[in-house]
């Protein structure tokens, strides 16, 4: 066992205050210089990057930025200095300069300038393990994957400048993907950010959906149990929790969690669904009665009451309890499908296969993750559904 950390000196804290001070104030001055010059303010721009880099000489961003404006405003001695002044003083400033200039573009959105400014980092150094990575980063965000080598098979990135740019690229990149439905995509630039950013668990519950919609329910769950654990880590809805769990398999977790928070509001319908996943029918009505009491107008809870009844062999009440969910969320995955199972239960074969049509337009990615919450239908759904071509393409419609 290690000891405990030893106390910090009052000299560690001030170290540490300077540091914060430092990168506070210098970020400031960045920040302010590029909006001057996005205003066509050129030279209260390059005052303010001066000051930014008085403040932090080995700031890449900082000095790219001067480099450019000290150019454009027809410098070019004074530009020259600049570098040479940077190079004496770290010999890989110029190459990181372009470097950054490279994430600060392809996180503004502008692949076609970050791309130049890689070029030109490999013009004065080659291949350096910096430069793999960021023109990794750009070719996965401009294509949604990596032309070469994905980032955990480069060479160790020791560049500790570098690193910031691609943490907030690949977060953007996982937020966008999983807004547009693009699970795999969202997945992979996860994975990268973990290699970048090992610590941070900010987007955890992003991943954990990520994973949950490509059919990796096993590691989907497990991450919401790892942040479920830590008291002050973002923390999974219960409803995704619990689906998760179903998904996976996991019935008898999904039944912890549903007793741990029992007095959360959708604790009585997902016990309906669990027990609907034991076969336990008349126990899932009587829970989904009380839900739908407790909250008429949910169109999940609805539908939920649907899918028991359907288990009774109550056909019709099952399908007008899915018509009043879909009156309220017409386009809901779930129950479109649900009400696509009771159709085909009526003998109304071609307005099922209308229905489960309608869920693959509403949102054919989540679709995997769905069916397998229904185990008891799971396998014709499955049928169903790829006979309809849902999962030809695994991100869905481009």
């Amino acid at each position: 066992m290690s000891g405990p950390a030893p106390a910090l000196t009052a000299d560690d804290i001030e170290r540490w205050r300077q540091a914060i001070r430092r990168d506070t104030f210098s970020n400031y001055h960045l920040e302010m210089g590029v909006a001057l010059a996005s205003r066509g303010e050129d030279a209260a721009a390059i005052a303010q990057l001066r000051q930014a880099l008085a403040i932090q000489p080995d700031f890449p961003l900082a000095l790219q930025q001067l480099h450019t404006l000290l150019l454009k405003t027809g410098q070019p001695e004074e530009a020259a200095e600049l570098l040479r002044a940077a190079v004496a003083n770290n010999p890989d400033a110029a190459i990181n300069a372009q470097l950054a200039e490279a994430l600060f573009q392809a996180n503004r959105g502008d692949p076609d300038k970050a791309a130049q400014a890689v070029q030109a980092a490999g013009r004065l150094a080659g291949d350096t393990p910096a430069i793999l990575h960021v023109r990794a980063a750009l070719s996965f965000i401009t294509r949604g994957a990596w032309d070469t080598a994905p980032p955990d098979s480069l060479p160790d990135l020791r560049d500790k400048d570098i690193r910031p740019g691609l943490v907030e690229l690949y977060r953007r990149a996982a937020m966008m993907n999983i807004q547009t439905q693009r699970f795999e995509a969202a997945v992979a630039a996860f994975a990268a950010l973990r290699i970048y950013a090992p610590d941070d668990h900010s987007l955890e519950v992003h991943h954990a959906q990520a994973l949950l919609c490509t059919g990796q329910f096993d590691a989907g769950v497990d991450i919401m149990d790892r942040m479920a654990a830590q008291r002050d880590a973002p923390q999974s809805s219960l409803t995704q929790h619990v689906r998760g769990a179903l998904a996976a398999g996991r019935l008898e977790r999904a039944a912890a969690l549903v007793r741990e928070r029992a007095s959360d509001p959708a604790a009585k319908t997902l016990s309906g669904l669990i027990a609907a996943n034991q076969g336990n029918w008349q126990e899932s009505v009587d829970l989904q009665r009380e839900a739908v009491a407790a909250s008429p107008n949910e169109a999940f809870v609805l539908s939920n009451l649907g899918l028991a009844l359907l288990g009774l062999g109550q056909i019709d009440n099952a399908l007008a309890a899915h018509q009043a969910a879909l009156l309220i969320a017409p386009n809901d995955v779930w129950c479109l499908t649900n009400q696509g199972l009771a159709l085909t239960a009526a003998g109304r074969a071609e307005e099922a296969l209308a229905a489960h049509r309608q869920a693959m337009e509403a949102g054919r990615a989540y679709l995997r993750y769905t069916i397998a919450q229904r185990k008891w239908a799971a396998a014709d759904l499955l049928r169903i559904y790829t006979d309809l071509g849902a999962f030809a393409d695994p991100e869905g419609p481009k």
